[in-house]
């Protein structure tokens, strides 16, 4: 008997009920709902530690000018800045800009692209590169030159290196 009334439950039963395919639509909405994100997480994720492999390299090509720097040029390979030493007095150095490179005058920055080229206004990501003034520490000097962007959020990112030779 009671096979006959199971029988007789699974011949009635034609398809699923409004109810059954509601939630298998929301389950199905909340999973790609969820990888969407993720997804999109992992992307800004990965942009944001390409600009900063990319602000580092520019900052480490700054660094690297300044220590090939020989004394008798002003450092025409430095995209941004000139840095021109009094030896007898390693107080009185002087940064300079190279306005060329995108920089205003005056305020020992540069605005490049991600390849070290000038960036044009609007252009994403443009790294604004900075040059503290020499910092003098008996017969050591420090150099550190910084770099600033906005990330795609909005959010504001630096990168900084130091060198310092004896």
């Amino acid at each position: 008997m009671l096979k006959t009334i199971l029988k007789r439950q699974k011949t009635n039963q034609l398809g699923d009920t409004i109810v059954e395919v509601l939630i298998s639509i929301a389950i199905g909405g909340f999973v790609l709902g969820i990888t969407y994100f993720a997804i999109n997480e992992q992307s800004h994720q990965i942009e944001n530690q390409k600009e900063i492999a990319q602000a580092t390299q520019l900052v480490d090509n700054q660094i690297e000018d300044i220590k090939n720097y020989t004394g008798s040029d002003s450092l025409s390979s430095v995209v941004c800045f000139d840095y021109l030493p009094d030896p007898s007095n390693p107080a009185n150095s002087t940064i300079s800009d190279v306005t060329a490179a995108g920089g205003p005058e005056g305020t020992n920055k540069c605005i490049l692209q991600n390849n070290g080229s000038p960036a044009n206004a609007g252009q994403e990501p443009a790294y604004n590169l900075s040059m503290q003034p020499p910092i003098v520490q008996g017969s050591s000097t420090t150099y550190k030159v910084v770099a600033s962007w906005v990330n795609d959020r909005g959010t504001n990112n630096t990168v900084s290196m130091e060198y310092r030779n004896q």
